[in-house]
């Protein structure tokens, strides 16, 4: 069965300030997105992005090595083997890179998801699904970390063999510096997880488990729409003519003369 996940981004500004292309570039990383397995469309207007994924499916037993079981993040505080047969952890970090018209900030991004899938796991195995909003940077701002799920999924213990549909709806505050000159710039980051393990006292006992996103319905629905505002207090000058600022001086004193 194809495994596909598909997502749409869209930025959609509220106010009358016309955004020109707003998007700037999308950068996949990941064994959950590798080269070849993913395609982007950008609309005629710059103002919506359409991300396509191939292959964002896992299994154990697992004997390649392609997965991040070697990261520590939210999920694993503690690194693994790539080659740890009872661990799969696949991963696709998504890079949205925008420029903020100027004279706005980024103040929130609200986003809504829709995923589907299978999960087919034995007694003994756990499983998890998570799409988050991991940071954003940029606009003269250091990385903000957030690390905000839009939606989330754990099988625990028992057995499951079910298709299952994920929404989740999510505002994530920004609250950006202000867009001037050729400081417009921002970068946000979003993480894709799908992770399969067998717990340890099940090791060597035959367990099998597999999870995927499901090409066969609705696949995968993600989208964000950014509220951008005016920036306050800013100071704005007449194009093409200069101001001239005239120097205060002080009146001399008199001397008095002492005859």
């Amino acid at each position: 069965m194809r495994q596909m996940l598909m997502a749409f981004f869209m930025f959609i500004l509220l106010g009358k300030p016309a955004m020109g292309n707003l998007f700037d570039g999308v950068e996949l990383r990941g064994s959950g997105c590798k080269e070849g397995t993913a395609q982007t469309i950008l609309s005629f207007n710059g103002q919506t992005l359409s991300l396509l994924f191939d292959e964002m499916n896992a299994q154990v037993p697992q004997f390649d090595g392609d997965n991040e079981n070697n990261e520590i993040d939210f999920d694993q505080r503690i690194g693994q083997s790539r080659f740890n047969k009872n661990l799969a952890r696949k991963v696709c970090n998504i890079i949205i890179k925008a420029n903020i018209p100027k004279g706005m900030y980024l103040e929130s991004v609200y986003f809504k998801g829709d995923f589907r899938g299978f999960t087919g796991i034995e007694k003994g195995a756990k499983a998890l699904f998570d799409a988050r909003m991991i940071s954003w940077e940029g606009m003269a701002r250091k990385t903000q970390r957030v690390k905000t799920s839009i939606v989330r999924k754990v099988w625990r213990s028992g057995e499951f063999f079910e298709d299952w549909g994920l929404r989740g709806e999510k505002v994530i505050p920004i609250a950006s510096n202000c867009s001037r000159g050729n400081k417009r710039n921002i970068k946000l980051i979003l993480k894709n997880i799908i992770k399969l393990q067998i717990k340890d006292d099940f090791i060597n006992r035959g367990v099998h488990a597999e999870i995927g996103l499901d090409s066969g319905d609705l696949m995968g629905h993600l989208a964000l729409t950014p509220k951008l505002a005016k920036c306050k207090n800013q100071v704005t000058r007449p194009i093409g003519k200069k101001v001239s600022r005239r120097r205060v001086t002080r009146p001399r004193r008199l001397k008095r003369i002492l005859r």
